[in-house]
């Protein structure tokens, strides 16, 4: 049986992706960097991009790749799986990504995967140590309307 403290630290921990995905919608940086730990490993290599080192690295990562591209997104995390080991954890998710492109691309970019994650307590609160995305499908498909007016609401 789990005592108190594990299912704390449990519901600590499934808080941080959920966090990831609001902060990545709202394009709220101080949200996002607030999940990772100074060392964190960020691994995206899926999506073309190289494995990142280190929380500033990813906060520029975010400034000048991702946060430009979308002028508006949607992401849904789901099915949060997390394995206490101490004072770290593992876990994964799967994730839907929904991103609307400023770069002149009517097309939005649909985007499904999973996140594999090792957590850590820093100065006595979990964070994200590694995270990496492993994408399962992606493409760029028009919105249909039954209407037919083609409109997006």
């Amino acid at each position: 049986m789990r005592d108190n403290r594990h299912l704390l630290d449990e519901l600590e921990i499934s808080k941080l992706p959920v966090a990831y995905a609001w902060a990545m919608d709202s394009k709220d940086i101080e949200l996002l960097m607030s999940v990772f730990a100074e060392g964190v490993e960020y691994d995206v290599s899926s999506l073309g991009f190289p494995p990142i080192v280190g929380k500033e690295a990813v906060r520029q990562f975010y400034l000048t790749q991702v946060f430009p591209r979308e002028e508006a997104s949607f992401s849904s995390i789901s099915n949060i799986r997390i394995e206490l080991r101490g004072d770290t954890a593992i876990g994964g998710d799967y994730f839907m990504h929904y991103g609307y492109h400023s770069t002149g691309s009517a097309l939005p970019t649909i985007t499904f995967g999973q996140h594999l994650y090792e957590f850590a307590k820093e100065n006595g609160e979990w964070k994200i140590k590694s995270m990496k995305g492993r994408l399962t499908y992606q493409s760029a498909e028009a919105m249909n309307d039954s209407s037919g007016s083609g409109s997006r609401s």
